[in-house]
């Protein structure tokens, strides 16, 4: 008899303290979320505050359009222009510019750069 009341309370102590223990660790890790989306935010918002910054200086440079002084070349020009294939080597090294620039964004890949 007194066996089993001993356990019943050993067992009432044990689910008490088990309960304990997972609400302990379910608030820990609650605030740990807390946190990681505090600092989450704080980023959002200087990144938010860089782009503003970059649209405000790009704003003045929105009127420069190449396409207008393309328009201006004679059409005997454009015609060598396109033989001689300015366009592809010009779409040539930009992709190489990006790529070499993505390379270089890029830890522990930098190529002797």
């Amino acid at each position: 008899m007194l066996n089993s009341i001993t356990s019943w309370f050993k067992d009432l102590f044990e689910n008490i303290w088990n309960s304990f223990v997972e609400t302990l660790e379910a608030l820990i890790l609650t605030i740990f979320d807390m946190l990681k989306d505090f600092f989450f935010f704080i980023i959002d918002t200087l990144m938010g505050w860089g782009i503003s910054l970059l649209d405000t200086i790009t704003a003045p440079l929105s009127v420069f359009s190449p396409q207008q002084y393309i328009n201006l070349i004679p059409a005997d020009m454009l015609n060598v222009m396109g033989l001689i294939g300015l366009g592809d080597a010009m779409a040539i090294i930009v992709a190489a510019l990006l790529i070499r620039l993505t390379m270089q964004l890029i830890p522990f890949v930098r190529l002797g750069s």
